[in-house]
């Protein structure tokens, strides 16, 4: 397994110049090759909604708490017809703040259609990441802000 959720960073201006923060990871080893590409986040927030992967295999929710206090987060996995799953483990998850916590969707069935909605309690930064060992593919996307 991969491990993507190791690092992260803030990144801010102070002197009102427009910057892009991004980063970029490159994948080689027996089962993955790949790179995959990713604009950081404009905003934090409480709402946050991740569309499926596109690539299958390995699936990954990826949360920062860039504030000073810990934050409740809870994910809600809703199917293509609309019915909503809401697991145990995906329920009042901890993230402490300035730390990054990768959630692991691979033993939810069906997790890799579904759309994830993410609700905290404390502004965060949402991402969703998969792999597929099959396909030597890697993908990743940043979340779209539902608002607070």
């Amino acid at each position: 397994q991969a491990d993507v959720g190791g690092a992260s960073a803030i990144v801010a201006a102070r002197n009102n110049v427009m910057i892009v923060a991004e980063r970029t990871v490159y994948y080689s080893t027996s089962t993955l090759r790949g790179i995959e590409s990713e604009v950081g986040a404009r905003t934090t927030s409480t709402g946050w909604a991740l569309p499926p992967p596109a690539v299958g295999g390995i699936d990954r929710l990826l949360l920062l708490n860039p504030g000073a206090d810990p934050a409740s987060i809870s994910v809600t996995l809703y199917r293509p017809d609309g019915d909503a799953l809401s697991p145990g483990q995906l329920q009042d998850v901890e993230l402490r703040p300035g730390l990054r916590r990768e959630i692991s969707l691979d033993d939810i069935e069906g997790a890799g259609e579904m759309i994830a909605v993410i609700r905290s309690t404390q502004p965060v930064v949402a991402e969703r990441a998969a792999m597929s060992a099959r396909l030597s593919d890697v993908a990743s996307v940043m979340g779209i802000v539902l608002g607070d």
